[in-house]
């Protein structure tokens, strides 16, 4: 800007130099004019014929105002050069307001750019957040659930064998207390003349429960099992048990009504042997039946189930 205006000044000085040297010239034919006159014509009327002929004050102000024309035009052409100037200086001006308005949009743009960005990135996170943590949530209330439901089944199971073992301890109690105080009576080689009632179903829980025994852990449902299998062999080699004192009994009222036959006394003689023999399976299996029930009842106490 400084270079630019130094170089406004620099026409500006030497039109003013022009102006004045113009001026002078002026001034000096003039005063030439003035000198010549006075000093070669002494007559008045020849000194006015001459300045009418010469027209020197015309020509004096001719020569002012034809330098003031050139003056005039040389500060219209100043005014001019400063417009133009002026108008390139607003164009760069203009130039510059509009570059920094697009680089202030640039800026601005780069910047909203960059803040829907972020905005975006925030709410992505933010959507995952709330999705891990409705997954935790569902996860929670599954695991909750899941849990509600182990405790049902958990619960289920041990009612289930609760009952079992309430009803094996009742079994055995009457048992113990009937019939199978009897059979500990009965030495080895004897045989059992006691009939065990076989018109009572002894094992409801069981077989109302058979088909949850699926449900319980392998070893407890094998147990089971296998009790009550041997609990229903137990029960079916006393029904034999019956079957052979019913078939002596007829044995013996033949030989009271037909004397001591050969016939009836060797039947006797081997229906005892193998009543002999049941009584010792039936002793057997009272024995294992006792034993396993005992070692279920180890196991549920291990487990707390009373």
């Amino acid at each position: 800007m400084e270079s630019e205006t130094h170089k406004m000044e620099a026409p500006r000085k030497s039109r003013f130099w022009i102006l004045v040297g113009l001026c002078v010239f002026a001034g000096l034919l003039w005063a030439a004019n003035w000198y010549f006159v006075v000093d070669h014509f002494h007559d008045d009327t020849k000194q006015g014929q001459f300045g009418d002929m010469f027209g020197a004050v015309n020509a004096l102000f001719t020569a002012l105002a034809f330098a003031g024309l050139i003056y005039t035009v040389l500060l219209q052409s100043d005014q001019l050069a400063l417009q133009q100037e002026e108008i390139i200086e607003s164009g760069k001006t203009q130039e510059k307001l509009v570059q920094r308005q697009i680089d202030a949009q640039d800026t601005l743009f780069e910047r909203q750019k960059t803040f829907q960005k972020e905005q975006r990135d925030l709410q992505i996170q933010h959507d995952l957040k709330m999705e891990q943590t409705r997954q935790d949530f569902e996860d929670i209330i599954e695991k909750r659930r899941k849990d509600r439901e182990q405790e049902r089944e958990n619960s289920f199971k041990q009612n289930v064998l609760r009952s079992i073992r309430c009803e094996l301890q009742g079994l055995t109690e009457i048992y113990d207390q009937g019939i199978g105080a009897q059979l500990a009576k009965v030495a080895e080689g004897e045989t059992f003349h006691l009939r065990l009632a076989l018109t009572e179903d002894w094992f409801t829980v069981f077989t109302a429960n058979a088909n949850h025994l699926g449900r319980l852990d392998a070893d407890i449902s094998r147990r089971v099992v296998s009790i009550y299998l041997l609990l229903k062999k137990l029960v079916e080699e006393y029904r034999i048990n019956n079957d052979y004192l019913t078939r002596l009994e007829n044995i013996e009222l033949r030989l009271q009504l037909e004397g001591n036959s050969v016939y009836f006394l060797t039947a006797k003689k081997q229906l005892l042997g193998f009543m002999q023999f049941q009584a010792a399976n039936i002793k057997s299996f009272d024995k294992i039946l006792k034993s396993t029930v005992v070692e279920f009842f180890t196991l549920l106490d291990q487990q707390g189930i009373k």
